[in-house]
């Protein structure tokens, strides 16, 4: 049978190929009105591209075609947006913009046609039910949360929307919108950007993945960057500071970072405003915060160390209980209005206080992820019970070490290194760094998080006020945050989501660490038995040994976590006690030991390895031969 296409009919079958995809709006990189398919023009018109990249957050702006005498509170438009193959729907709510301008900003999931219905809470309003359609294409960019889709909570550890595990390496920035991001300038290689711009330039070279935030602002007896939002009618003041914040959102996702962000304000100012505000206002502003921001790849995180009650009683603020907790209610209405519905945590206060098992936020809907702050004492060792509890009473949700202690304001190199150890090989499948001037750009020495401390110490290393008294661009340079980026490389060589925690249990692992201050000095993970991982923080070289090894050999390596340098490779053979004695550390520093099953080659395999082996010998040497024969003849006078 003859299938070739005659030319003309392939001519033809192209043409109408472009003319459909030009109808789509797919070659049209240009912003045109966007006109609601069966309606007249003048009941609305929708600015914006009519086409948009999988996952990318888009726009449309509009005005309403009534007027309202306060927007914000009197009108809400949402736009209902349906994948025409597959029935995948998403209800997006737009976002005042100020006097009658309305945004909606959305992303889309699935590439195809998505229509779009205008749903408006005063039904009068000539917009509601009108509709549109918008194309998704395909992401032509560099950053994986584009081509993998926002994450999901529904493992151990986060995952992409296509199931691919996600390598939580965060950077924290408490007072983002307190770093310059107007105005830009040359810095020393060169680069001129913002200084916020560059601060995430090179975090994403050293593998950063997130940026945390919270919207803290310059002290004046309120924190908060949305001063008085709680108390006072919103509007234009409110809604410029929302603009300028919408910059670092922006930002921020145009680099492919994820970006957990607390709502709103420090914890005690909804305490404060909890008997004055209505849930009607609250779940008007979250609804809001939602609008803004959930077409980008986020994480909410609520509030500055709300759960579970604001240290109620040892920080002099009686406001709220954990059973009165008002963040309680801003998560059960971020995650109501949210169409991506994002995983949602609470920002826990330190570990000596709250856990995965008294948290407020436990059984809240929504809530699916822990936000851990871990007490870090390198004289105490490991913190085996902390890290258990998430473990044992998480409920399964992913842990996170949020908020350890922070790169020269309350541990040295040493110590802002080694949390991110201690998180992975504990069953917490994240890091959250920081370093001074940069989680706390409040640089105003004096108040609070702008203060230097005259000196701290974490056991191990004691900083003074002079080491402490760096620029931003000097915190932005220390060599804890390169050997985060060192860590990161490490875990990629394995799957590093399937590590189960050892903790202070010998049933894995049997720690020599005998002294006293030594004892808990370490922490270690494994694989089954197939990949064992150990990180020693001892001050001496004492190890300890592996346990329930299959009987055979093992590639073990030591890790230096300070250079990103591993030494050479060596065999063990372990016999049928399944134990793997490691020996002693290279020198006192930290270092990591990783055991991995060398799995013997398949005998088929092996032996047809051999025989094509020894098959090529044996050609070579008669190809050898028959030239020597020739010359031979040659010389004889042959031929």
């Amino acid at each position: 049978m003859n299938l070739a296409i005659p030319a003309k009919s392939t001519l033809a079958l192209l043409f109408l190929f472009v003319i459909f995809f030009v109808c789509l709006g797919v070659f049209s990189g240009n912003e045109a009105p966007l006109q609601a398919a069966g309606k007249p023009a003048d009941l609305g018109t929708f600015i914006g591209n009519n086409w948009t990249q999988i996952w990318v957050a888009s726009e449309l702006a509009f005005q309403s075609a009534g007027s309202y005498e306060n927007p914000f509170y009197d009108v809400e438009f949402d736009f209902v947006f349906t994948h025409r193959q597959s029935g995948t729907t998403y209800k997006v709510p737009a976002f005042w913009n100020g006097g009658q301008n309305f945004i909606v900003r959305y992303a889309l999931t699935k590439r195809g046609l998505w229509d779009f219905t205008v749903e408006c809470s005063d039904e009068s309003n000539p917009l509601n039910g009108l509709t549109g359609t918008v194309a998704c294409m395909n992401y032509d960019g560099e950053h994986e949360i584009y081509k993998r889709g926002f994450l999901k909570a529904e493992q151990r550890y986060f995952t992409y929307a296509d199931g691919t595990p996600f390598f939580y390496l965060g950077d924290t920035h408490w007072h983002m919108a307190l770093e310059e991001i107007d105005t830009k300038e040359k810095f020393e290689d060169g680069t001129v950007a913002s200084r916020f711009e560059y601060t995430l330039m090179r975090r994403k070279e050293l593998g950063f993945t997130v940026i945390q935030s919270e919207p803290l602002g310059v002290y004046d007896g309120d924190n908060s960057y949305f001063k008085r939002i709680f108390t006072e009618e919103f509007g234009e003041e409110q809604l410029a500071r929302f603009q300028q914040y919408d910059k670092y959102f922006k930002l921020i996702a145009e680099m492919g970072f994820v970006h957990a962000n607390a709502q709103f304000s420090y914890p005690t100012a909804l305490g404060d405003a909890m008997h004055l505000i209505s849930d009607e206002d609250l779940a008007r502003l979250c609804r809001y915060w939602v609008a803004r921001y959930s077409a980008y790849p986020v994480l909410w995180t609520l509030s500055q160390e709300c759960d579970n009650d604001y240290y109620y009683g040892t920080t002099g603020q009686f406001i709220f209980t954990a059973e009165t907790n008002p963040w309680k209610k801003v998560a059960e209405y971020m995650h109501a209005y949210d169409p991506y519905q994002h995983p949602l945590s609470a920002h826990q206060e330190n570990s000596g206080n709250t856990l995965a098992s008294n948290s407020a936020f436990r059984s809240v809907e929504g809530h699916n992820w822990w936000a851990a702050q871990i007490n870090y004492d390198w004289s105490g060792g490991t913190q085996f019970d902390a890290y258990k509890n998430y473990w044992e009473y998480g409920a399964g949700k992913p842990g996170i070490e949020y908020e350890g202690r922070y790169d020269h304001f309350w541990t040295g190199t040493w110590g802002a290194r080694l949390q991110g150890w201690l998180a992975f090989l504990n069953g917490m499948y994240g890091y959250g760094y920081g370093s001074a001037k940069i989680w706390s750009a409040n640089e105003t020495p004096g108040i609070w998080a702008g203060a230097i401390q005259n000196s701290v110490s974490d056991g191990l290393e004691t900083l003074t006020y002079e080491d402490m008294d760096i620029t931003w661009q000097e915190s932005l340079a220390l060599p804890a945050a390169q050997q985060m980026g060192y860590m990161k490389q490490f875990f990629s060589e394995y799957e590093w989501w399937k590590l189960e925690p050892c903790f202070d249990s010998e049933e894995y692992y049997r720690s020599d660490l005998g002294s006293k201050g030594d004892a808990n000095r370490y922490s270690a993970a494994h694989i089954g038995d197939t990949v064992y991982i150990a990180y020693f923080y001892n001050v001496g070289r004492d190890t300890g040994a592996f346990k329930q090894l299959q009987e055979g050999r093992y590639v073990c390596t030591w890790f230096d976590p300070c250079t990103g340098a591993s030494r050479e490779p060596y065999r063990v053979k372990v016999d049928s006690s399944g134990i793997l004695e490691i020996g002693e550390k290279p020198n006192n520093g930290d270092w990591v030991f990783s055991a991995v099953f060398d799995k013997p080659a398949d005998p088929g395999t092996e032996l047809f390895g051999k025989l094509l082996a020894a098959g090529t010998l044996l050609a070579v040497a008669a190809f050898c031969t028959a030239l020597l024969v020739r010359k031979r003849r040659r010389a004889k006078g042959g031929i």
